[in-house]
């Protein structure tokens, strides 16, 4: 497809929350690479609320940051890096498994 190019498409994406667990539990993998290009703007991030929760819930516990060796700040921080993220709204409650 030829495009002007000055009329790129906008790709948007979402990731699920593992996505951002591996981020913080290994450096140099495809997760953090995704994230720098979202970074880079290269495509829109969409995320509703309870993901981003879901995500600080999940690498708050203490077990996986003994074992992974990262730290309270580095969840902190990327929590504030999600939180400028498009956010959406869920329109209503459901249930497909037992993973809201």
């Amino acid at each position: 497809m030829n495009e002007p190019e000055n009329r790129r498409r906008v790709y948007r994406t979402t990731f699920d929350t593992n996505a951002f667990v591996r981020a913080v539990i290994r450096k140099d993998n495809l997760a953090n690479r995704l994230l720098s290009l979202w970074r880079e703007q290269r495509f829109v991030l969409v995320l509703s609320q309870s993901i981003i929760d879901e995500v600080e819930k999940v690498l708050s516990r203490r077990t996986l940051r003994l074992k992974y060796q990262y730290t309270l700040t580095e969840v902190t921080n990327l929590i504030r890096l999600l939180q400028r993220a498009s956010i959406i709204g869920v329109p209503a409650s459901f249930e497909l498994c037992r993973d809201p």
